[in-house]
Formats: C-alpha cells, sequence, structure tokens
C-alpha cells in the first residue's frame, strides 16, 4: 500500500525534473554564447525582433555582453596584432556609425540600413588577417526590417553586403565572428514567407 502511495509522487517528480531540464535547455540555447572566439562551427542567426532605431540611440551601440568583455574600442586603438584568424569585438564610435550610414546610402535600396547612425543594436568587430591590409572588419547592425551586413578590408571603405532575413539565413560573418560577439543564431524558424530571398 505504500508503494502505490509513492508512485504519484514519483510520477510528479519526474515530470517536473524533465520540465526543468527543458527550460535550461531552451534557455542555454536562446542565451548569448560563453566560448572563446575559435574556427569552429556555430549555428547562425534568428535573434527576434530587433530595436526600432527611433527607440534605440548610439548609447546601446553594441550589447557588452559580448563573449569577450574585455571588448576593444574603436580599430585606433587595437594595440598589438592578434594571430590571424583571432576574432575580436569592437566598440563602435559615431564615426563608424556615420561611415555605415553612408555605405548602405550609396549602395542603393537598402531599407532601414541608414538608420545606423541614429540608433540600433550594432555589433562590430574585426577578424585579423596575416596584416593590416588583409584584416576584414564586420558590422551587423538589428533593425526592425532584418539584419543588416557590412565588411571591409583593410583600410578600404565600407562596403553594404544586404539585409538578411533571420528566419531563412544570416549574413556571412565567419562563425568566430559571431562567437566572439556572443551570439548563436538560428535560421531553422518557422514563418519565413515561401521563396523569401537572402540577402533581400
Amino acid at each position: 500500500m505504500k508503494t502505490k502511495s509513492l508512485l504519484p509522487v514519483t510520477i510528479l517528480g519526474a515530470a517536473l525534473l524533465a520540465m526543468v531540464a527543458a527550460i535550461t535547455t531552451v534557455t542555454i540555447a536562446l542565451g548569448p554564447s560563453q566560448g572563446p572566439a575559435s574556427g569552429l562551427g556555430a549555428a547562425v542567426a534568428g535573434t527576434g525582433p530587433a530595436p526600432s532605431p527611433d527607440s534605440a540611440g548610439p548609447a546601446d551601440a553594441q550589447p557588452r555582453n559580448s563573449a569577450r568583455g574585455d571588448a576593444l574600442e574603436e580599430e585606433d586603438d587595437l594595440g598589438p596584432r592578434e594571430a590571424a584568424g583571432t576574432a575580436w569585438p569592437l566598440e563602435i564610435g559615431q564615426v563608424t556609425r556615420d561611415a555605415l550610414a553612408a555605405a548602405a546610402s550609396t549602395s542603393g535600396p537598402s531599407g532601414q540600413a541608414t538608420h545606423v547612425s541614429i540608433g540600433g543594436t550594432i555589433y562590430y568587430g574585426i577578424v585579423y588577417g596575416d596584416t593590416k591590409a588583409t584584416d576584414v572588419y564586420h558590422a551587423i547592425a538589428l533593425l526592425n526590417d532584418g539584419i543588416h551586413h557590412w565588411t571591409r578590408q583593410g583600410g578600404a571603405e565600407w562596403r553594404y553586403e544586404g539585409v538578411y532575413d533571420a528566419r531563412v539565413c544570416a549574413p556571412p560573418v565567419p562563425a568566430r565572428m559571431y562567437m566572439a560577439w556572443g551570439l548563436v543564431l538560428n535560421t531553422e524558424s518557422p514563418g519565413a514567407p515561401p521563396r523569401t530571398a537572402c540577402p533581400r
């Protein structure tokens, strides 16, 4: 008789443990990556709705929760060179924001990309090459109409690469850069309109 009364409690306890494990798994999967920025592959994109450029100001330029909390200042303050292939997040300033907006406006139709000069959440960083001329800078901006992407190699001008729908694909940023930013993005979410082009 004692055994029968423990059965419902055991079932309830097992169900509670399964629910806690599921919540923990979802939290870990959706939370920022805490691993080092290495060359290993990482899942990419699906960050949910981005903040409005009208509601976000330059103060929220790049979230401070990057995997590398010691993000470097603008590229003028990079200090000693890192090994080729190393990715570092950079803090973005108004000069870089304005350069990104200018690149988007000269590229033709770019949606809300020009709003990066006044707001939005921007991730900005460098993947070191063998020399300064082969360093590649990446910036992505999370805006209401998608994820916008820019690149720059060495001392060249910024180039606007397009807007991406995170439900379908993510900007072609190296996985190590996403990891340095603390992002794990997932493109396998439902809800993408059929035949959505990427980039749009």
